[in-house]
């Protein structure tokens, strides 16, 4: 994932703030395939980008791929080059600085640990509420799973939204608009209303304290 991205993410804990980081490739893929090739794709937000095979060049020290003239795939030139096991540099313009990438678990776990892991203290609760990278949460009543929204379209792009619930979420129950406020977690029931895509905002329903680990 973009390594300015994940590093905002630490920092806000907010999806939205920094989404406007994400110029296009959202999530990355490298598999190795064969002794000098790669296979190399990558998904937005919203959707997947083509998989192409890239070739070892020896006199770059990259992993490169030249689209042809008849041949689109939003890039001519895609290159990529290893800094250490767990970076590498991404090209599509000769004349542009390369852009940094962090090796993850996962996206949902890059997310999940970056804005929602740990434990709080609940307001008014003597409880403790466990949010845990895999997704899952303990000590909210009925709840026992989260999803971050990414996807900022349709609309819904003005704030930061987690989905709380257990089994499939439900966009007309289970949305709720979340904001960190220093040590607070602060989290807000969205209603759904008669226009699509149009929420409106509940009172402040869960007052959490994060707790040092």
């Amino acid at each position: 994932m973009p390594e300015d991205y994940c590093a905002c993410l630490q920092r806000h804990r907010s999806a939205y703030t920094c989404g406007s980081l994400l110029k296009e490739v959202y999530v990355m893929s490298v598999n190795r395939k064969g002794p000098d090739s790669l296979e190399w794709g990558y998904i937005t937000t919203h959707e997947g980008g083509p998989m192409v095979t890239l070739g070892y060049d020896p006199a770059s020290g990259a992993f490169s791929y030249r689209a042809r003239e008849d041949e689109y795939l939003g890039y001519q030139l895609i290159a990529i080059r290893s800094i250490d096991p767990d970076h590498l540099e991404w090209c599509t313009d000769a004349h542009k600085a390369p852009q940094r990438f962090r090796r993850v678990e996962s996206a949902e776990v890059m997310l999940n640990s970056a804005l929602f892991e740990g434990r709080y203290a609940q307001e008014g609760d003597t409880g403790l509420v466990h949010f845990h990278r895999d997704g899952s949460v303990e000590g909210l009543s009925g709840i026992d799973r989260f999803t971050v929204l990414t996807d900022f379209t349709e609309g819904l792009d003005d704030r930061d939204i987690v989905f709380l619930y257990s089994g499939e979420y439900d966009w007309s129950t289970d949305a709720f608009h979340y904001r960190s406020e220093g040590n607070e977690l602060l989290l807000f029931p969205m209603d759904t209303t008669a226009n699509e895509y149009v929420y409106r905002m509940g009172e402040l329903k869960y007052r959490l304290r994060r707790l040092a680990e």
